[in-house]
């Protein structure tokens, strides 16, 4: 192999490597920014739960955002957590 075709090697492999980093940091990236939006979608679904679990009824815009919000939270692969609380949620008077 001639002097060019190893600086082209080299300057593949550099460059692959540099790929390969930049794709580590976006898979790690992927995993924390689920990590957040889980926490968020379910903060905010308890959040909406706590302010009208007294009268048990809401407005039916505050209700059909909060079951896209648990659509969300799931696909993300929310856990449990809300169930209970969106299930009961499901049961109120909407206005």
């Amino acid at each position: 192999m001639n002097g060019v075709n190893q600086a082209l090697d080299d300057f593949r492999t550099t460059v692959n490597e540099g790929f390969n980093k930049v794709n580590d940091s976006l898979d790690e990236f992927k995993v924390e920014q689920r990590e957040v939006n889980v926490a968020l979608l379910r903060h905010n679904i308890t959040d909406t739960y706590e302010n009208f679990k007294e009268e048990k009824k809401m407005p039916n815009i505050i209700y059909e955002s909060t079951m896209s919000l648990y659509d969300n939270y799931k696909k993300c692969g929310g856990n449990s957590f809300v169930d209970e609380e969106v299930n009961e949620m499901k049961l109120w008077e909407k206005f």
